[in-house]
């Protein structure tokens, strides 16, 4: 019972990073839609929110509970990595409001 109960947590961590990592997806791709149909407030508006809320909410969880899933930690610490240089791709790249 205390095998399950330990295992039954790592799961929960691994799953909750994951869903916060296909939130950062998620974010990037609205991003892509919303300057590629003129729309380049929106996506102001969603990079704003995965630079404020999204990006450090993965890596805060990441750095707090990560250590429960110690296998998976480097994973989604590479994918906090990325997505923040993915933000400051956007930032840099794509054309101003």
């Amino acid at each position: 019972m205390i095998i399950e109960g330990i295992t039954n947590s790592l799961t929960m961590v691994t799953f909750y990073q994951f869903i916060m990592e296909e939130a950062c997806q998620t974010g990037f791709m609205g991003v892509y839609l919303a300057y590629k149909n003129g729309k380049p407030h929106k996506a102001q508006a969603l990079l704003e929110h995965l630079k404020t809320i999204t990006i450090p909410h993965l890596y805060e969880v990441n750095r707090t509970y990560g250590m429960l899933n110690y296998w998976n930690r480097h994973a989604f610490y590479c994918f906090a990595l990325a997505a923040w240089m993915a933000w400051q791709a956007y930032q840099v790249n794509l054309p101003a409001k």
